[in-house]
């Protein structure tokens, strides 16, 4: 019998079936799917005949002259690691199609991603910071002193502590309980339990039950700045506060694998070493 003809698509074709594929992948969370749909739309901003091209003529050369120009362009390494990744996961939908045999962009590198050199306040300025924030004067100022000292003692991720209820907090058994969004869930998945250290049991003992959630603020961009201004320290961000509780706890003594489950990693302390190696 003849040989049946190869099929052929324009990478267009396969752009909006990698589309449909992120937006109903049920294990990709909203802000991942979210992330894929961003650095999809930089590539095609990058390579804009991208998507009239037949997706069996790209070849390797394209994809080293698009990485090319993205990095001449001073991209950060983690951003275009971002966009190569998707660049690869549109060419698997091309294979998966019969569209394409090889993937094109397998062969490129990902950028070495240099740690970030942390800069993290002192106990003493921390305090300085916090009791900064309380006397502001603003109507919302103690509400975002609460929740940076709930960042700094417990290690969650903004998003997290948001969704700490006052059923989860058992001061009894000196444990609070992790869940995340409740559509989500955390980053990691799955439910973690944390325990009550001293500072935050004596935050989470001041704070009023008005409501079910335990803070009120979920963000406090502008008060942190705000008081780092005003205390003369490198401006913070929420997820600081995450690094400091982890490198407090390094400096305690308390080991990586423990700390690691803490923060709700599930690598068994790997990224932890990785990021706080200077106090390990």
């Amino acid at each position: 019998p003849p040989a049946q003809p190869t099929p052929t698509a324009q990478m267009s074709e396969v752009i909006e079936r990698y589309k449909k594929f992120i937006t109903a992948h049920p294990d990709l969370k909203p802000r991942s799917k979210r992330y894929r749909i961003e650095t999809l739309n930089c590539i095609i901003k990058s390579w804009p005949e991208f998507s009239a091209v037949k997706a069996e003529e790209v070849t390797m050369a394209d994809c080293e002259a698009w990485r090319d120009r993205l990095l001449f362009s001073g991209m950060s390494a983690p951003r275009f690691n971002g966009c190569l990744c998707t660049l690869r996961g549109i060419f698997r939908i091309a294979i998966s199609m019969g569209v394409r045999k090889e993937n094109p962009a397998t062969l490129l590198k990902p950028r070495r991603v240099k740690p970030r050199k942390l800069n993290l306040p002192t106990r003493d300025e921390f305090q300085q910071m916090i009791a900064e924030m309380r006397h502001a004067g603003g109507r919302w100022s103690q509400y975002a002193a609460d929740l940076v000292e709930f960042l700094a003692y417990s290690g969650c991720r903004l998003g997290e502590a948001a969704n700490v209820h006052w059923r989860d907090v058992d001061m009894a058994a000196g444990t609070m309980i992790i869940r995340g969004d409740p559509e989500t869930g955390t980053k990691g998945g799955g439910i973690r339990s944390i325990p009550i250290f001293p500072a935050l049991e004596e935050l989470l003992r001041r704070l009023p039950r008005s409501s079910e959630r335990v803070l009120h603020a979920i963000s406090c961009y502008a008060a942190i700045k705000r008081a780092c201004e005003k205390c003369g320290l490198t401006r913070l961000t929420h997820h600081d506060l995450r690094h400091l509780f982890a490198t407090r706890c390094l400096q305690s003594g308390v080991d990586v694998p423990t700390v690691s489950r803490w923060l709700g990693h599930k690598d068994g302390g790997v990224l932890v070493l990785q990021t706080y190696s200077e106090y390990c």
